[in-house]
């Protein structure tokens, strides 16, 4: 015969039943919540051992980089302290520089006055030049015959011995240039290999390469109204080097009287 269960009783195991399923599926949904949480945090977990990761890589290359700007600043010290000491070199040169420009501008004062000097040292002598030959053109006025016979006696020997030329006495007197007289104080005609010459002649105390260029003009106006061959010739007590290269020009002879 089969055991018959109390309606009653069996109502409430199958509550007790229902109730034990309920708190089953409460569980599954929270254990299935759990493990969704820990999969996130498995997963963040993940994501943050690489950021881990990369931060320490990162570190890595920020130690790097103060090691390297440390260096950096230390060599940037060192020109530092090399251009403060260029600097310093730099100054002293410019102290110096400004001691040798204050020297120069004196020596340059000094110079300017000695210049004033010279320059007024050389008007005096200009001036004293213009007084000298003032009074030696004076002196050549008082004694110009008398240097024109030293030349009557001196010149007809030095021609014969240094060119050939046998002459008469020499004459002061006037010659004919296109009806103008011009005045010749040695004038004279002679021969030179067996050919005539005439030697015309200046006298002067002094002579310098302006009377040569005068004299050869006075001989160029003469040539073509004496028909011969004509040597010119200048007598000075004194001759400029310069005159002597200009005579050569014209093919003048100049003689000093102390030559023979």
């Amino acid at each position: 015969m089969s055991a018959t269960i109390d309606p009653e009783l069996r109502r409430a195991m199958i509550e007790i039943v229902d109730e034990r399923f309920r708190e089953l599926e409460v569980r599954r949904s929270d254990f299935i919540g759990l493990k969704e949480v820990v999969e996130r945090l498995a997963s963040a977990q993940v994501g943050t051992e690489g950021a881990l990761k990369e931060l320490a890589a990162a570190q890595k290359e920020t130690d790097q980089s103060l090691k390297e700007l440390a260096a950096a600043q230390k060599e940037t010290d060192q020109s530092l302290k090399e251009l403060a000491a260029a600097q310093k070199e730099t100054d002293q040169s410019l102290k110096e520089l400004a001691a040798a420009q204050k020297e120069t501008d004196q020596s340059l004062k000094e110079l300017a006055a000695a210049q004033k000097e010279t320059q007024k040292a050389l008007a005096e002598l200009a001036a004293a030049q213009t007084r000298t030959d003032q009074q030696v053109g004076r002196l050549g006025d008082n004694i110009g015959f008398g240097l024109e016979d030293i030349a009557r006696v001196v010149a007809p020997g030095y021609l014969l011995r240094h060119h050939g030329i046998k002459m008469a006495e020499f004459d002061r007197g006037y010659l004919n240039a296109n009806g103008h007289p011009v005045e010749i104080d040695l004038y004279a005609e002679g021969r030179r290999n067996g050919k005539k010459v005439i030697i015309l002649g200046e006298v002067k105390s002094r002579i310098h390469p302006r009377e040569v260029k005068k004299f050869a003009g006075v001989i160029e106006k003469l040539k073509p109204h004496l028909g011969t061959s004509v040597f010119g010739l200048m007598f000075a007590y004194w001759i400029h080097p310069a005159a002597s290269l200009e005579a050569k020009k014209h093919h003048i002879e100049l003689i000093a009287s102390y030559q023979r």
